[in-house]
């Protein structure tokens, strides 16, 4: 961090892992639900800034991050 705009989600230990994310503005712009404990997301076509990720597992916990698009 910060990033060009590819970003790797992983987590261990979970089945399933749903990953959100938001804007600065808090407008979803990305979401996905996947079986794969790593996970690379390309958010280079969005603009420069400030963005928040949100992960949940399949046990409902929740982890947050922030993320600087350059």
């Amino acid at each position: 961090n910060p990033t060009t705009g590819n970003i790797t989600v992983s987590q261990k230990n979970t089945d399933q892992l749903e990953i959100e994310i938001y804007n600065i503005v808090g407008e979803l712009i990305y979401q996905i639900n996947t079986v794969n404990q790593k996970t690379t997301i390309d958010l280079s076509k969005e603009a420069k800034g400030i963005y928040f990720v949100r992960t949940t597992d399949d046990n409902r916990n929740e982890t947050n991050q922030k993320i600087i698009i350059q």
